[in-house]
């Protein structure tokens, strides 16, 4: 039995290739155990779908395959198969985020844009699916969005620093939610920055009207299965590029991404990557 990590985004990874893998044994699929809000309002059971089953076939997914695959990296869509697997699930995610954020009283309208920061043990942990993104990145997104759905006067930074770091750490990743924050302010927006508990953040962005990400499982979930645009960088493990095509270019993004192998470190200065990721004018 894997072991089932009880964070939010890593837990409905661990979920949706539960359900995945049940419905390739084609047998019935049972919940992984969690007492945690709102994922603990997740179905139990869920009946077998021949519809998803002719996906899965489709797109080339076995049981073999699926068990050589890390729970938690379910949710990274590498490739057109992937995302049409995903494509699948996206409307039951949707309906059963709904319901379980319902029970808890969270199913409230979020009104502005989200952009989610990730920075914690990212990116010092040099995990070859996080990274940095350049400023265009969020500069283009609310482009698009405006373009999508009009003006929002204000944008949500919703950036948290605690996870798997330190106080060193922590400084460090404030720094770099500042140079966002003054990047978009100057973009024409005001940024309201927030950091509630991971619930009411999770709330927050499936509940808005868009959702921009670096990329993250919690962030992907939220954005993907949520109510609004959903625009993403990453979904690839460096030094493998991504190879989705058509698939996915409804809402990822490619090119942005700093890579890991062109930072000789990220223990200095935090304005030096600011400046060079394009936040700050040289």
């Amino acid at each position: 039995m894997v072991e089932v990590n009880q964070s939010i985004g890593n837990y409905l990874s661990h979920y949706f290739w539960a359900y995945v893998l049940a419905v390739l044994r084609q047998q019935p699929f049972s919940k992984p155990s969690t007492d945690r809000p709102i994922l603990r309002d997740l179905p139990e059971t869920v009946p077998f779908s021949p519809r998803l089953a002719e996906v899965l076939r489709r797109a080339g997914f076995t049981v073999e395959r699926l068990e050589k695959m890390n729970p938690n990296s379910f949710w990274v869509i590498r490739d057109d198969g992937t995302a049409a697997v995903m494509e699948a699930l996206r409307p039951w995610g949707k309906h059963l985020l709904r319901k379980a954020l319902e029970k808890n009283g969270l199913l409230v309208r979020s009104p502005y844009p989200v952009i989610h920061f990730r920075c914690s043990d990212v990116p010092f942990a040099r995990n070859p699916n996080y990274h940095l993104v350049r400023a265009e990145f969020y500069r283009d997104c609310l482009e698009e969005i405006r373009q999508k759905i009009g003006f929002s006067p204000c944008v949500v930074l919703l950036s948290c620093h605690a996870h798997n770091t330190d106080r060193r750490r922590e400084t460090q990743c404030s720094a770099y939610a500042e140079g966002i924050r003054r990047y978009v302010t100057g973009l024409g927006y005001r940024v309201l920055v927030r950091c509630e508990t991971p619930e009411q953040d999770f709330a927050t962005m499936l509940n808005a009207p868009a959702v921009i990400t670096p990329g993250s499982s919690f962030s992907f979930f939220a954005g993907f299965m949520g109510s609004g645009v959903f625009l993403s960088e990453g979904h690839f493990f460096e030094p493998s590029p991504n190879r989705c095509g058509t698939a996915c270019a409804g809402w990822l993004r490619k090119g942005y991404t700093l890579l890991h192998r062109d930072v000789p470190s990220y223990e200095g200065d935090p304005e030096i990557l600011l400046k060079r990721l394009g936040y700050v004018s040289k």
